[in-house]
Protein backbone atom coordinates (compact mmCIF):
# COMPACT_ATOMS: atom_id res chain seq x y z
CA UNK A 1 0.00 0.00 0.00
CA UNK A 2 0.96 3.39 -0.76
CA UNK A 3 0.83 5.98 1.91
CA UNK A 4 1.21 9.69 1.17
CA UNK A 5 -0.22 12.84 2.13
CA UNK A 6 -3.20 13.97 0.55
CA UNK A 7 -3.36 16.65 -2.67
CA UNK A 8 -5.34 19.09 -0.58
CA UNK A 9 -4.22 20.24 2.64
CA UNK A 10 -6.23 22.88 3.78
CA UNK A 11 -5.12 24.68 6.78
CA UNK A 12 -2.70 21.66 7.64
CA UNK A 13 0.68 23.77 7.54
CA UNK A 14 -1.08 26.42 9.88
CA UNK A 15 -2.00 23.94 12.32
CA UNK A 16 1.75 22.17 12.28
CA UNK A 17 3.10 25.76 12.85
CA UNK A 18 1.19 26.29 15.53
CA UNK A 19 1.75 23.40 17.55
CA UNK A 20 5.27 24.27 16.88
CA UNK A 21 4.86 27.97 18.65
CA UNK A 22 3.64 25.78 21.58
CA UNK A 23 6.32 23.38 22.05
CA UNK A 24 5.25 20.39 20.24
CA UNK A 25 7.90 18.88 17.71
CA UNK A 26 7.32 18.23 13.91
CA UNK A 27 7.85 14.54 13.97
CA UNK A 28 7.15 11.71 11.97
CA UNK A 29 3.90 10.11 13.20
CA UNK A 30 4.18 6.71 11.83
CA UNK A 31 7.81 6.42 13.56
CA UNK A 32 9.32 5.05 17.02
CA UNK A 33 8.92 8.68 18.66
CA UNK A 34 5.52 10.04 18.16
CA UNK A 35 4.63 12.85 20.27
CA UNK A 36 4.32 15.47 18.28
CA UNK A 37 2.53 16.91 15.17
CA UNK A 38 2.51 16.19 11.65
CA UNK A 39 0.82 15.62 8.42
CA UNK A 40 -1.59 13.54 8.37
CA UNK A 41 -0.93 10.72 5.42
CA UNK A 42 -3.55 8.15 3.99
CA UNK A 43 -3.05 5.17 1.84
CA UNK A 44 -4.38 6.49 -1.44
CA UNK A 45 -4.32 4.93 -4.92
CA UNK A 46 -5.41 6.53 -8.47
CA UNK A 47 -6.49 9.86 -6.40
CA UNK A 48 -8.63 7.98 -3.78
CA UNK A 49 -8.56 6.40 -0.51
CA UNK A 50 -7.10 3.04 -0.65
CA UNK A 51 -8.34 0.06 1.54
CA UNK A 52 -6.76 -3.09 2.79
CA UNK A 53 -9.33 -5.35 1.03
CA UNK A 54 -8.85 -3.60 -2.30
CA UNK A 55 -5.14 -3.34 -1.71
CA UNK A 56 -4.85 -7.16 -0.78
CA UNK A 57 -7.78 -9.46 -0.83
CA UNK A 58 -9.26 -8.49 -3.90
CA UNK A 59 -6.84 -9.36 -6.04
CA UNK A 60 -6.02 -12.45 -4.23
CA UNK A 61 -9.61 -13.68 -3.33
CA UNK A 62 -9.56 -16.08 -6.26
CA UNK A 63 -6.50 -17.99 -5.95
CA UNK A 64 -7.21 -21.83 -5.29
CA UNK A 65 -4.45 -22.30 -2.47
CA UNK A 66 -6.33 -19.23 0.00
CA UNK A 67 -9.23 -19.95 1.92
CA UNK A 68 -10.75 -16.62 3.71
CA UNK A 69 -12.66 -16.58 7.07
CA UNK A 70 -15.39 -14.24 7.64
CA UNK A 71 -16.19 -13.63 10.74
CA UNK A 72 -12.79 -14.49 12.10
CA UNK A 73 -10.69 -13.22 14.95
CA UNK A 74 -6.91 -13.92 15.07
CA UNK A 75 -5.75 -14.81 18.75
CA UNK A 76 -2.40 -15.53 17.86
CA UNK A 77 0.42 -16.11 14.59
CA UNK A 78 1.96 -19.28 14.63
CA UNK A 79 5.85 -18.65 13.88
CA UNK A 80 8.52 -21.18 13.26
CA UNK A 81 12.46 -20.38 12.60
CA UNK A 82 12.53 -17.30 14.34
CA UNK A 83 10.21 -14.81 12.14
CA UNK A 84 8.29 -17.36 9.48
CA UNK A 85 4.82 -17.55 9.83
CA UNK A 86 3.02 -20.62 9.50
CA UNK A 87 -0.17 -20.87 10.63
CA UNK A 88 -2.97 -19.03 12.96
CA UNK A 89 -5.07 -19.49 15.83
CA UNK A 90 -8.41 -18.22 15.38
CA UNK A 91 -11.73 -17.70 17.54
CA UNK A 92 -14.71 -18.28 14.84
CA UNK A 93 -18.79 -18.38 15.97
CA UNK A 94 -17.09 -19.44 19.73
CA UNK A 95 -15.36 -22.08 18.14
CA UNK A 96 -11.37 -21.81 18.42
CA UNK A 97 -9.77 -23.34 15.04
CA UNK A 98 -5.74 -23.26 14.46
CA UNK A 99 -4.83 -23.66 10.59
CA UNK A 100 -1.63 -24.47 9.04
CA UNK A 101 -0.01 -22.61 5.82
CA UNK A 102 1.16 -25.83 3.35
Amino acid sequence: MRIERPGYQGLSSEFIQAGQELGLPHTDLNGYYTKGIDYIYYPIRRGSRDAVFNAFIKPARRRPNLTIFKFAHVNKILFKDGNVAHGVVFDRHGEQRTVYAT
